[in-house]
């Protein structure tokens, strides 16, 4: 195997296994609320002090640490509309369906990610301070996107639902076109899951460059494992977004790989939180200031740049 793929694949996995212990620990908390909701329902209904109509029935509104409070429900209305709506269709049933049921609109976008100041984010690939991804990590964000991520799979675990990307006989996919794949693996025994990607560059027949829409990762994917994405899994926004930190430059013209690993050390497997300053309008990166509780990951790369470091 080429050692740059594999670098990258090395690289891809790093990022997604972080993701998915956030996600697993936040599930995690969210299942011991639910437990000790129905302790002190039971604890209720034994003492006798409250009626029916008072006692404590447990709460669909989750608090994690620094963000908000959030209601699943209307999570997942937002995400897959309500029942209410004469337009809203079952993702469930629809699943269900192969090929019939698909629609494949090339013109229809992804949203991007909304980025506000104080959400949480982890990182994604870094290539320099000034180049890389980041993912929106805010507890209502990790709720819904389980729930997406769920149905995506249950969606393309049926082979009949899978559609190759690029068409039989054809030399090329456009660059910049949505597909679905599964995310690779150096380890045999993690599990792959299927995962939203846009193509970043198809030179030969064998491989293409893919941008993991949700993972804020870039990795070479073999084609023929490239399928067209359905429309209805275009209308979750990406969860991840390019970025820079603001007022940060290299020492030199060139970021050096010191200034690159000292960056990575700092925000590598942390929860941080972004403030946004401006977009970068060339390639809609995000200048922003990061924080990891109360240090300035900003301040801390300035630092090391003028020998400071403290």
């Amino acid at each position: 195997m080429d050692m740059e793929i594999y670098y990258q694949r090395m690289r891809s996995d790093e990022v997604f296994n972080v993701i998915r212990n956030l996600s697993e620990k936040f599930a995690m908390m969210n299942q011991n609320d639910i437990q000790m909701a129905d302790v002190n329902n039971n604890n209720d209904h034994n003492d006798g002090n409250n009626n029916n109509d008072n006692r404590f029935k447990g709460s669909t509104t989750l608090y994690y640490g620094r963000s908000q409070s959030l209601d699943t429900d209307k999570i997942i209305n937002n995400l897959y509309g309500s029942s209410d709506n004469p337009n809203h269709s079952n993702n469930a049933d629809n699943n269900n369906n192969p090929l019939d049921n698909l629609n494949i609109n090339d013109n229809l976008r992804i949203p991007d990610a909304k980025v506000d100041a104080g959400d949480d984010v982890i990182i994604g690939e870094i290539n320099t301070p000034c180049n890389f991804y980041l993912i929106k990590n805010n507890p209502d964000i990790i709720v819904s996107f389980m729930e997406f991520e769920e149905s995506l799979n249950h969606f393309y675990n049926n082979d009949k639902n899978r559609i190759n990307l690029i068409e039989l006989y054809s030399t090329s996919i456009e660059n910049n076109r949505y597909g679905v794949a599964k995310i690779p693996s150096t380890l045999e025994q993690s599990e792959k899951r299927w995962a939203r990607i846009q193509v970043v560059n198809h030179s030969d027949q064998s491989t293409s460059q893919c941008f993991f829409i949700d993972y804020g990762m870039v990795t070479p994917i073999l084609t023929n494992e490239i399928y067209k994405l359905d429309d209805r899994f275009k209308q979750y926004p990406a969860r991840s977004f390019k970025a820079a930190l603001a007022d940060v430059s290299p020492k030199s013209e060139f970021w050096s790989l010191s200034e690159t690993s000292f960056f990575e050390s700092l925000s590598k497997d942390k929860e941080l939180i972004i403030i946004p300053m401006n977009i970068i309008d060339n390639d809609d990166r995000h200048e922003c200031n990061l924080l990891d509780n109360d240090i300035d990951i900003n301040d801390e790369v300035n630092n090391f740049i003028r020998g400071s470091c403290s």
